[in-house]
């Protein structure tokens, strides 16, 4: 049989990546602002539930209760895999099914988190994730199409025991939705996860600590699909890794 030598095209990857505070957030754990300080703020003009809304959270920020980050990323991904015959890379290999190999990859994402200082000594956030993976496999006859979307939603609260102990608690529920498979009927997958850390701040700035955590891997497109240019047979059943 002919030894195959393969020359990967591969085009750079372009992304765009945007981290925008919606408001410069207060420092780690402080106290809430008193009464007298928190009764400067303006009084709220006349308007509708969403604007009242606004204006209260804009209002808490203002006074340094809150802040809230947002984070929008798009990134694309395209590459071509030539296979041939011969070291001078001039005979292609006759094999259609799997060569030439090209396909575009692409990540679409968002965050989103509120932080509220409001509690004394508590850090409580809330936050939003939502990504969709693509992956067009571009093949002589026909295009491939493969599309996964997750979601989570976090809620996380860092509390402050005293001047040297912190504790640390969040939680999160995790959605994977096949939404585009080829030919493989789509589904979804969904997982509840957890986090408890305990700190310590010893001298000269270092940390000790001690935490539990159950965290869930959802299988990728590649995971699931791949059939590895013909070597391998795809798992689209195959379900999340977990570790506690």
């Amino acid at each position: 049989a002919p030894r195959i030598y393969s020359r990967p095209v591969i085009w750079p990857a372009l992304g765009l990546h945007t981290s925008v505070p919606m408001v410069q957030p207060g420092s780690h754990l402080r106290p809430v602002p008193d009464a007298a300080a928190a009764s400067t703020a303006p009084a709220l003009a006349p308007a509708g539930a969403a604007v009242r809304v606004t204006e209260q959270l804009v209002q808490r920020a203002q006074a340094g209760e809150m802040s809230a980050w947002s984070r929008l990323y798009q990134d694309n991904y395209t590459n071509k895999i030539l296979a041939f015959t011969n070291g001078s890379y001039t005979t292609q290999l006759s094999n259609t099914t799997n060569f030439p190999s090209w396909y575009d990859d692409s990540t679409t994402g968002l965050s989103l988190e509120l932080d509220s200082f409001a509690f004394t000594n508590h850090e409580l956030s809330v936050a939003y994730h939502l990504k969709q993976d693509k992956h067009v496999d571009n093949g002589l006859a026909l295009s491939k199409h493969y599309r996964d979307v997750t979601t989570s939603y976090v809620v996380e609260d860092a509390i402050r025991l005293d001047d040297a102990w912190r504790l640390r608690l969040g939680a999160s529920h995790d959605r994977r939705d096949a939404k585009e498979v080829y030919y493989w009927p789509t589904g979804s997958t969904s997982a509840n996860n957890w986090l408890a850390e305990l700190s310590h701040s010893l001298h000269g700035g270092a940390v000790a600590y001690a935490s539990a955590a159950r965290k869930t891997r959802f299988p990728t497109i590649k995971d699931r699909y791949s059939a590895s240019l013909g070597s391998g047979l795809p798992n689209a059943g195959l379900t999340p890794e977990t570790a506690l």
